[in-house]
């Protein structure tokens, strides 16, 4: 079947035009049959008529030539006699033209061997019927016999030969319609036949048509709006992922900008406390996010400890001086410091380390990442959405750009402010040492010292209190 269907779909061109024209020559021949069979079936009617009305005219030259000799006035003997004369002569036309046809009339003239011969056995009473009327016309109009056609001048006798032979001619003519109408009959069968005949190849060639043009061209055109639909929906998929890349681009192009604008920022800050506030208060704002917050590491008592969050709820937790031991295993948090890592939670319901906070309760993805310089823990960046697998690859990667930037300001921070408080010590010292020099006693010496340190550790009151062992020395 398959190889059928594509054997059709090859040469449906071919069929497609054989068939056309095989069905225009069908229509053509059709057309040309059955216009013949109508004018065939207009003749037949004619030859009907015209062979009923031979059997009336028939009668009315009976009439006539009865009239004519039972009438006694001169004029209507002339007017019958002329009525008479016209219904010998269509009488006679008539007969002429089923006999052997007449094109005025549109009569063939072809006439079936039993229709011959029934004429030829009304012929002599039509011969003698004719010929009697003519005799009698010219009797009533005074023309004398010129042949022996007309051997008695006695109108009776003419009258005599007419309704002698009138039944025999009636009888004959009857005959002859009886066989027209058979013949004709028969003939309407035959065509009727030929149109059922005619009406089946037409059939035949629909079902043809329909199995061999209509049924490999429906398949063709299912497969060719498949392939159509196929494609348009690649297109379609096409356009929509060049939407989305163009879409992703120009996000990742805004996270970069993010980005240097952070290193930019935190570049120039040296206040750890600021540059952490910035950061956290910059993430929430250009990613959109649900809340951000940072820890730092106190490698002392290794807690992590709260010094930065987002918004009003991040002063808040910042406040509760919130902080997280590092080996806690409920913490994502304390995982990304333990690991070194990041560490990614798109669905925290299914996360078993997920520690959440009351003032946190429509946190639904957490992305932690520890903050790392010269292989230390600083701290951890810990990220916040209150949608579900928020993080996507290229977000955690701009994110974890933007704490490696974070973890080298944060060192760098740290380290000037370490930097600030020994600078600011061996100055003290230094205040310190100068005034020891330019003092004279030992009471001197203390005033000095205290007051420096006073100043130094910024104290209202600062005290120097000295034991002195007073056990005998050896003498000796």
């Amino acid at each position: 079947m398959k190889s059928l269907l594509a054997f059709l779909e090859r040469n449906l061109l071919a069929i497609t035009i054989f068939i056309f024209v095989f069905v225009s020559i069908l229509v053509v021949a059709s057309w040309a049959f059955f216009e013949r069979l109508s004018d065939e079936q207009l003749g037949n009617v004619r030859v009907v008529n015209i062979a009923g009305r031979q059997r009336m005219l028939s009668q009315q030259i009976s009439k006539n030539v009865l009239l004519i000799t039972s009438s006694e006035n001169p004029a209507d003997r002339e007017q019958y006699a002329i009525a008479l004369s016209d219904s010998l002569d269509l009488w006679q036309t008539s007969h002429d033209a089923l006999r052997f046809g007449d094109e005025s009339l549109n009569v063939s003239g072809e006439n079936s061997d039993i229709v011959e011969r029934l004429f030829a056995q009304i012929e002599p009473h039509y011969e003698a019927m004719l010929s009697a009327g003519r005799c009698l016309v010219g009797i009533v109009n005074e023309q004398p016999a010129l042949s022996t056609a007309c051997p008695s001048d006695d109108p009776n006798a003419y009258v005599d030969i007419i309704l002698a032979n009138e039944a025999e001619f009636l009888n004959g003519m009857n005959r002859i319609v009886f066989q027209y109408d058979e013949e004709f009959t028969t003939q309407i069968e035959r065509f009727q036949s030929l149109n059922n005949i005619v009406l089946v190849i037409s059939l035949g060639i629909l079902v043809i048509s329909f199995l061999f043009v209509f049924v490999p061209f429906s398949v063709r055109t299912q497969r060719l709006l498949r392939t159509l639909q196929a494609s348009q929906q690649a297109l379609i998929e096409r356009d929509e992922q060049i939407v989305a890349s163009e879409q992703a681009t120009q996000q990742l192009a805004r996270n970069l900008a993010t980005v240097v604008e952070l290193n930019s920022r935190v570049a120039s800050i040296l206040n750890v406390q600021q540059l952490l506030q910035d950061v956290v208060d910059l993430l929430k704002d250009r990613f959109n996010l649900y809340h951000v917050h940072v820890y730092l590491y106190d490698s002392v008592t290794s807690q992590l400890n709260l010094v930065a969050g987002s918004g009003y709820v991040g002063e808040l937790m910042v406040a509760e001086k919130r902080s997280i031991a590092l080996n806690n295993p409920n913490s994502i948090v304390a995982r990304a410091g333990r690991s070194f890592q990041s560490v990614v939670v798109n669905d925290v319901s299914k996360a078993p380390d997920f520690l959440p906070h009351p003032l946190l309760p429509d946190t639904q993805s957490e992305f932690a990442i520890a903050l790392m310089a010269r292989e230390q823990l600083l701290g951890v960046l810990d990220i916040q959405s209150e949608q579900q697998n928020h993080f996507t690859p290229e977000l955690i990667q701009v994110f974890e750009i933007a704490a490696n930037q974070i973890a080298t300001a944060l060192n760098n921070a740290t380290l000037f402010e370490s930097l600030q408080r020994i600078s600011t010590h061996e100055k003290v010292i230094g205040n310190i040492n100068r005034s020891i020099e330019q003092a004279s006693t030992v009471e001197d010496i203390l005033q000095v010292t205290v007051r420096e340190l006073g100043k130094a550790l910024r104290v209202p009151y600062t005290a120097i209190e000295l034991q002195l062992d007073t056990t005998p020395s050896d003498s000796k």
